[in-house]
C-alpha cells in the first residue's frame, strides 16, 4: 500500500532537493584537473595522486557524465514535471505540506511555480563553470554572462509574490554581476600595469570597492530582516492585545452570569418577578399612583 500510494515520493523529492548542489559539485569535481601537467601528465585537483583520464579516473569520468545527465540535468526537469502535473493541487493543504518547499513564495497566479527549478539549474551551471573553465579570465566572463542572463530574467518575470523579495533578489544578482565585472577589470589591470606600486594601489582599491559593495548588500539584507522581524513583532502584539481583550470580556460576562445565577438561587421568586414583563409594568403603574 505504501508503494502503491507513492508515499516514498515525498522523501525522494526532499532528499534530491537538499542534496542537489553538493552532489552536483562532487560530480563536476571529477572533471577538475590541473591546468599544467605534473611529471608529464595532468592530475586531479582534489587528489594529486590521481592521473586524469587514465585507469580509474576514466571510469569515474564516465560515471560523472551519467550523473550529470540523470541527476544534475534530470532533477530540475523531474521536479518541474511533478509540479506541472499537479498544477491544480498546488493550493491544496495536503500537496503544499508535501511539496510546498519547491514553490513557496513564488507567484502561482502567473504560473511561476517552476522558478525554483531554474534556480537549481543556475547553481549547476555555476559549478560547471568553476570545474570546467580553467582560465580565470574566461571563468569570470562565463560567470558574468550567466548571472547577467539570470538578472534579466529576474527583472522580467519578478517571480516572487512579495515585491520586497523581488527587489532583494534583483539587488543580490546585481551585486554579483558588479563583483564579477570589477574582477574582470582587476585581471586586466594585472597585465596593463607595470610598476609594483601601481599594482599594489590597484589591489587595495579593488579590494575596498568589493568589500564596500558586498558589505552594503549584506547590510540591506540585515536591515530588511530586522524590519520584517519588527513588523511581525508589532503584529503579534496587536493579536495578543485582541486576545487579552476577548479574554477579559469573556471573563466579565462569566462573572455577571455567575452573579445572576447565584442571585436566582437565593431568591428565585424575586428573579421570576424581575423577569416577568407584567410585573415590571405593574410596578411602574404603582409608582405613578
Amino acid at each position: 500500500e505504501y508503494f502503491r500510494s507513492r508515499g516514498y515520493l515525498q522523501a525522494v523529492v526532499f532528499v534530491s532537493f537538499v542534496a542537489y548542489a553538493p552532489l552536483t559539485a562532487q560530480t563536476f569535481s571529477m572533471f577538475d584537473c590541473t591546468e599544467f601537467s605534473i611529471a608529464g601528465s595532468q592530475h586531479l585537483t582534489r587528489d594529486l595522486t590521481v592521473k586524469c583520464y587514465t585507469g580509474a579516473h576514466t571510469l569515474g569520468v564516465v560515471i560523472a557524465w551519467i550523473m550529470v545527465l540523470f541527476f544534475s540535468v534530470g532533477i530540475p526537469i523531474a521536479l518541474n514535471r511533478l509540479l506541472r502535473r499537479n498544477v491544480k493541487h498546488l493550493g491544496s493543504e495536503r500537496f503544499f505540506g508535501n511539496y510546498g518547499f519547491l514553490y513557496q513564495g513564488y507567484s502561482l497566479e502567473r504560473g511561476l511555480y517552476w522558478w525554483e527549478g531554474l534556480v537549481m539549474s543556475r547553481k549547476a551551471m555555476v559549478i560547471c563553470i568553476a570545474a570546467l573553465v580553467v582560465d580565470p579570465w574566461y571563468q569570470v566572463m562565463s560567470a558574468v554572462l550567466l548571472m547577467g542572463i539570470a538578472l534579466v530574467l529576474q527583472v522580467h518575470f519578478a517571480p516572487f509574490q512579495t515585491p520586497l523579495f523581488n527587489k532583494l533578489e534583483t539587488g543580490a544578482l546585481s551585486t554579483i554581476v558588479l563583483t564579477q565585472l570589477i574582477s574582470m577589470f582587476y585581471f586586466r589591470s594585472e597585465y596593463v600595469l607595470v610598476s609594483e606600486d601601481s599594482k599594489t594601489t590597484s589591489d587595495i582599491f579593488v579590494t575596498l570597492v568589493l568589500i564596500g559593495l558586498n558589505l552594503s548588500m549584506m547590510l540591506v539584507f540585515a536591515w530588511t530582516v530586522w524590519d520584517l522581524f519588527q513588523q511581525e513583532n508589532v503584529r503579534a502584539k496587536m493579536i495578543s492585545r485582541r486576545i487579552s481583550r476577548g479574554v477579559r470580556s469573556a471573563a466579565t460576562r462569566l462573572r455577571r452570569g455567575t452573579q445572576v445565577f447565584l442571585t436566582s438561587r437565593r431568591n428565585p421568586g424575586g428573579m421570576l418577578r424581575m423577569a416577568n414583563p407584567l410585573h415590571k409594568q405593574a410596578s411602574v403603574d404603582k409608582g405613578k399612583k
